[in-house]
């Protein structure tokens, strides 16, 4: 598994060319993970995407949001789920055991919960405004990280 510390780019609502222009400076600049996050476009479009991605991404980790799917297609090193995505059981029987899969979480008991279904890694929060996708939830403190 590729190591994860560091920085770790998400790319997403972007221009075709430009997410490769951008794909290709992180992972030239020694970013550790590159994910592509596209919430908005179809299936096919969000595939093609990444297909062109895994060419330009080889050292850094390549992670896709969301699709264990994509992930299994384009033979990214993982994919990233939220609490309403795939299980982490099920995407680790698509992706194998050495893929990385992260977890989106909000609280400390998806946290725990998604440690002990064998997560590698968390995102917790948000801890920011966004306008890359609605948010239900107000962004938290840095105190709620603790």
């Amino acid at each position: 598994m590729k190591n994860l510390s560091g920085l770790h780019v998400i790319l997403g609502g972007l221009g075709f060319d430009r997410m490769c222009e951008l794909a290709k400076i992180a992972e030239d600049g020694g970013a550790s993970a590159i994910q592509l996050r596209e919430k908005l476009r179809s299936t096919g479009e969000a595939l093609e995407i990444a297909d062109e991605l895994r060419k330009i991404v080889n050292r850094a980790a390549f992670i896709i949001n969301d699709r264990a799917d994509i992930a299994f297609a384009v033979g990214a090193d993982g994919v990233h789920l939220g609490q309403d995505d795939l299980p982490i059981a099920d995407a680790r029987k698509l992706l194998g055991e050495n893929a990385i899969i992260g977890v989106s979480t909000s609280n400390i008991e998806q946290a725990l919960e998604a440690e002990h279904a064998g997560a590698n890694y968390l995102g917790f929060g948000h801890m920011f405004p966004t306008r890359s996708k609605e948010k239900l939830s107000e962004p938290k403190t840095v105190e709620e990280r603790l």
